[in-house]
């Protein structure tokens, strides 16, 4: 027994040393998004915001839009829910809708947080693909600005 805790001993200080070298944006399976740049986000996927410990995940998306060439009384909406995680960050979930939401319809839906004293701008611009234009996995556009 007393020479598991010897090759313990050896080997976690190499290991801590290892892991302490690897950046955030080098997270395994996390791809890394820019700042004022769009990008696309699938269902259930995640993401880091470079030069961040800030993910970001689509937990859900709801899209009740009028089909491509169907003439529809209503409209209809898209509704995504981000969740946003990080060390700084209090898991926070953030809902956007597109379309006809509340009393008005909406190109594009903006939500502000604060991350280290400093405020950013959350912008749904799109949600992919539109009802009736295939049936691929539904993604979602964002773009984060700082304010």
């Amino acid at each position: 027994m007393k020479l598991h805790y010897r090759i313990l001993a050896i080997l976690l200080p190499g290991c801590l040393l290892v892991a302490s070298t690897c950046k955030k944006d080098d997270l395994p399976g996390l791809s890394s998004v820019q700042l004022d740049t769009p990008f696309e986000i699938a269902l259930n996927e995640r993401t880091i915001i470079h030069g961040s410990n800030t993910v970001i995940k689509i937990t859900e998306i709801n899209d009740s839009r009028c089909p491509a060439d169907v003439q529809c009384f209503w409209a209809g909406d898209s509704k995504v829910k981000l969740n946003v995680t990080g060390l700084d960050v209090v898991n926070t979930v953030l809902n956007f809708c597109l379309g006809q939401c509340d009393d008005r319809y909406r190109e594009a839906d903006t939500v502000a947080i604060q991350y280290q004293n400093q405020a950013y701008s959350i912008i749904l611009s799109a949600v992919n693909p539109y009802p009736g234009k295939g049936h691929q996995e539904k993604t979602a556009v964002f773009t984060i600005r700082k304010l």
